[in-house]
């Protein structure tokens, strides 16, 4: 079971059925070894927000994983009425020092949790409740104004003997940035916190995974060079890092408008998306996939869920890819397979699980 300090790989992902289905299909070792940072949320038409933490289980099984709230999250029009979304709305509110929030984790044993930033008047109340928990504990940073005071850095080193700490420095969507200038930008407080507490970890995490297909073939995983990029620039530094991304999901799905897409299956490698897409929005997904296998980067002996589905697709079966949604499932699953296994590529197909048509 993977815990802060020895997590190969910490995608952050939200309690989105595409995200959660790709997880769920992950090889059991697979789910050993890294360690999810979920944005928690209501999940989908749930009554109670307690289903979101039973998906979660149903999906992970006994292991631990990171837990942050997701407080951007805003339901759809018709959904706003409903007692999970008043829950979660609770569990946001900033109140002495969070209160709800931390009598949610401690509830909860399999959650490593987030300590939350929207009010930081708040940290050193909801600090000692959580530390107390003696699980760990994640500081998930997402702008340069959101960084921890000399005062906030000393009470998380003063708690770090019974606890490992994580930095989640989180650059959201990379578009075209800078990638030298984006890590550099971090230094100072990296050192800062590496500093006061030395035994800290660092994930550097990001998306870049297109909003456009039009005109698109293929894209770097921009997420892989940024890591590139903070791995040179430690050899100055005393960095401990670990990848995170978010799993090639970008950080907001559209609603509504533009039409149906076409269909589109997306095969990621280890630097790489490559996309498959057909010419209409008519067009049929066991084509798309008939394309995907002829491509050379292909691999066969890959046996995982997603690359499963995508050769029973191409055989045209109706239980395969049929949506947009499980599409996407497919591409995560892939994806969280092959950043799990980047720096040991001959254990990337020794996978533990039977898999069969």
């Amino acid at each position: 079971m993977a815990s802060i300090e020895n997590a190969r790989y910490i995608p952050v992902l939200s309690v989105r059925p595409a995200e959660m289905n790709a997880l769920l299909e992950l090889p059991e070792g697979d789910k050993n070894l890294l360690l999810p940072a979920v944005q928690l949320r209501p999940w989908v038409g749930s009554a109670q927000f307690t289903r979101t933490i039973e998906k979660i289980s149903d999906v992970y099984g006994e292991r631990n994983w990171i837990g942050n709230l997701d407080c951007d999250y805003t339901p759809p029009d018709e959904e706003t009425d409903r007692p999970a979304i008043h829950q979660f709305h609770a569990l946001c509110n900033e109140n002495n020092g969070y209160e709800n929030w931390c009598r949610f984790v401690a509830e909860n044993q399999r959650i490593i949790p987030c300590i939350q930033l929207r009010h930081k008047a708040e940290f050193l109340g909801q600090l000692e409740r959580l530390a107390a928990l003696e699980r760990g504990l994640v500081v998930h940073l997402q702008n340069l104004s959101e960084i921890l005071t000399a005062e906030e850095l000393v009470a998380l080193a003063e708690v770090s003997e019974e606890n490992q700490i994580l930095f989640i420095i989180d650059f959201k969507e990379l578009g075209r940035r800078d990638l030298n200038e984006a890590i550099l930008q971090w230094a100072n407080f990296l050192d800062s916190a590496t500093t006061a507490i030395p035994g800290c970890f660092i994930a550097i995490s990001s998306t870049s995974f297109p909003h456009s297909f039009d005109s698109i073939t293929t894209q770097e995983i921009r997420e892989r060079q940024l890591f590139g990029v903070a791995q040179a620039t430690n050899q100055q530094h005393n960095w401990n890092l670990i990848y995170s991304d978010r799993g090639s999901a970008r950080l907001q799905i559209p609603r509504g408008g533009g039409g149906a897409p076409y269909p589109r299956i997306d095969y990621p490698v280890s630097n790489h998306w490559y996309f498959f897409r057909s010419d209409s929005q008519d067009g049929e997904y066991q084509g798309v996939a008939i394309q995907a296998m002829a491509s050379p980067h292909w691999n066969p002996d890959l046996r995982i869920w997603g690359t499963q589905m995508i050769e029973r697709t191409s055989r045209g079966d109706e239980y395969a890819i049929i949506s947009p949604a499980k599409a996407t499932a497919v591409r995560i699953n892939i994806h969280l397979h092959r950043q799990l296994f980047y720096d040991a590529p001959d254990q990337m197909l020794e996978t533990d699980d039977d898999w069969s048509d």
